[in-house]
């Protein structure tokens, strides 16, 4: 996380600055109405845990086979293992995937109001 400071140059030291230019102009304000992780970007994080823990998996299972080759069963052993928590971390991170969609369309479907009725 990065430490940002009043700004110098801002007249009532308002606007942050972090030593490079991506918060620079930016008001205090807008920082203290942020309130965590949206579900947007709660899908967006958990949509690319879904999609890369079989890459990981994957990995992990050809550098097991690698190491079985190589005769060292126990770091063969290890890695297997880390596999099948990136499987439950995989499983785990579907589900919340689909609940977070869930949400998502939900808050979605409560902005709009009434579907319109059509004649």
């Amino acid at each position: 996380m990065r430490r940002l400071t009043p700004c110098a140059h801002s007249p009532d030291n308002t606007t942050l600055y972090d030593g490079r230019s991506g918060y620079a102009g930016r008001n205090i304000t807008q920082f203290e109405t942020h309130t965590g992780m949206t579900s947007r970007n709660a899908v967006r994080v958990l949509l690319l845990a879904v999609v890369g823990m079989p890459i990981l998996q994957a990995v992990l299972f050809w550098v097991s086979g690698l190491l079985t080759a190589m005769g060292d069963e126990s770091a063969a052993g290890v890695l297997r293992h880390i596999g099948t928590a990136a499987a439950v971390l995989w499983l785990a991170g579907i589900v919340g995937l689909v609940v977070a969609v869930a949400v998502r369309v939900l808050q979605d479907d409560s902005s709009q109001g009434p579907p319109h009725e059509q004649q």
